[in-house]
This record gives structure tokens, sequence and C-alpha cells, in this order.
């Protein structure tokens, strides 16, 4: 990008707000900071690949240089944006206290929104169910989440909690949960049984809604989990 095409982009931004801007033109802007040539061209390539820029920004680091042949300081600074955001997302997060399945719905519907592929959150809370601690891990794909039972156990032991609630989004409508949420599941909840954390509730998002594990009627994962004061509707 030529000084005075990236000039004319940042005048918009100063003028009318950072929102003036469409995904092409912010990712042209972004990369003129951490590229010096082509940034145009590389723009145009990704876009043509990608729905938009989030998903550009979620994608895996070595797909993005070795594929696309973006800068490996372009690929960091989406990557620092991308975390930026995140964290922007869950500060401005009114939600402080997840003590009802509501609660815990509602937040993590709201840290999912917008998102192009899987994540895992993992949230610690202290006995007052106050968020203490987050985790958030992605696949890189837009099939499953991958994250081992390794990073959540670390986590966990890092925060000196003993609760904890897990959540993972869908990228549809559907928060009904699968044969490996079940899985997976059962298995966190075991491994850290054996180090005193109790998993209070698993939610699963989807694009427009949420749903606890714990709530679920059909499903007896939780039956024996200790809920303290957690506040769930329970079997009807």
């Amino acid at each position: 990008m030529s000084k005075s095409e990236k000039q004319i982009l940042m005048d918009k931004v100063f003028e009318n707000g950072i929102g003036s801007l469409n995904d092409h033109e912010l990712l042209r802007l972004i990369l003129s900071y951490a590229q010096k040539s082509q940034t145009a061209e590389t723009a145009d390539t990704l876009m043509n690949n990608f729905i938009g820029i989030r998903s550009i920004v979620d994608a895996d680091t070595r797909i993005l240089v070795n594929k696309f042949g973006i800068s490996e300081n372009s690929a960091v600074l989406l990557k620092m944006i991308c975390a930026l955001s995140q964290e922007s997302s869950l500060g401005k997060n009114s939600i402080t206290y997840l003590k009802t399945s509501g609660d815990a719905k509602e937040f993590f519907r709201k840290n999912f929104i917008g998102a192009s592929q899987e994540y895992f959150m993992v949230i610690a809370v202290d006995d007052n169910f106050k968020k203490t601690d987050i985790f958030r891990s992605s696949s890189g794909s837009d099939l499953s989440v991958q994250t081992s039972s390794r990073e959540i156990v670390k986590f966990a032991v890092k925060s000196n909690c003993s609760r904890l609630f897990i959540s993972h989004n869908h990228l549809n409508e559907n928060t009904s949960p699968s044969e490996d949420d079940i899985i997976s599941t059962k298995r966190i909840i075991s491994l850290l049984e054996a180090l005193g954390i109790t998993v209070i509730d698993h939610i699963i998002a989807g694009r427009n809604s949420a749903e606890s594990m714990r709530e679920n009627p059909s499903l007896d994962i939780f039956d024996n989990v200790p809920a303290f004061d957690y506040k769930f509707r329970g079997r009807l």
C-alpha cells in the first residue's frame, strides 16, 4: 500500500472512527504497519479465501504465513489484535458472578459472539462464584475443539481454584451436547475431582443461545458432582 493510500484510510479513521472502514480496508491498514510491500495484494488474497477479517485473525498463524505469504510480523500483529479484542470483550462483560445457570449461559454466550471457529473456555471462580481467572483455547479448526485435559488441569492448578466452569461454542444454533462433549466432560470432571477441584457446569454456546449440561434433563453427568449454592433449573 502506498503512503497516500494508507493516509487516506488513516484520515477516514480519524474523521469517522474505525467502524467506518470495511473489512478489506481495515485489513489493508493493519498489514501496512507490519508488511513493507504487497499489502494490497495480500489483503485481496486473504479476503478471497476467508469469510471476513474475524476468520482471518482466528486462522492458524502458520497457515497465514506459509500458505498465504503474509509476513511473520503481520501474522503476529493479527494475533495480538485478536487477543486484545478477546480481553476487551471479557472486560466489558458485566456479569461478574456465575451464581446461576442463567448467569453462566449469558456470560459465555456473550463471549462467543462473532466467533468464526470453535473455542474452549475455562473460568475459575471463588467460593462466591466470582470470576477469578480465565483460560481460552482454540483448535484452529472449524470442526472441533481439541483442548487437552492437561491444559485444563494446568490452568486449574495455576489458578489455585476449587471450583470452575468449562464452556465451548458450536458454530450453529445447535447447543445440544455431542457424544464427544459428554465423554470429554466426564473425563475432565474425573481428573479435576482427583485434585479436589469441582466442575460446576459445562456451558455450550450457539450463535444466539446457550445450554447448561448440568440442568439438561437427559444427562446424568453432574448427578454426583456438588453444586454448592449454584442455582440451576434441574430436572422437571
